[in-house]
């Protein structure tokens, strides 16, 4: 088994109220960490593909110093290609940070 790596992605949503998936692959995520992007002009989203600006997901608010909301999966760690991230602005991105297997 291969060392544990950290991927890191910055998202744009081009399509306000379009889930865009992070990435495609079948890698297995043992953490996440995500945060809208500074400068968003909204709020976005992360979760799964139903993820949308207008219902699911997890919310994050558009602030200047936005933190970043950390999800361990590392019990059961789900295949990277089922997290994506929406917004309630076109143009605005989310970054997240991968632990992976």
């Amino acid at each position: 088994m291969a060392a544990p790596h950290v991927e890191f992605y910055t998202t744009d949503i081009p399509s306000a109220a379009t889930a865009e998936q992070i990435a495609n692959t079948s890698r297995k995520v043992l953490q996440v960490w995500v945060k809208g992007a500074e400068g968003n002009a909204g709020n976005t989203y992360f979760g799964d593909s139903s993820v949308s600006a207008t219902a699911g997901g997890f919310s994050m608010p558009n602030v200047a110093d936005a933190k970043w909301s950390h999800f361990d999966f590392s019990k059961a760690p789900p295949l990277q290609s089922l997290f994506y991230v929406d917004a309630a602005t076109s143009g605005d991105n989310v970054e997240t940070l991968f632990l992976l297997e």
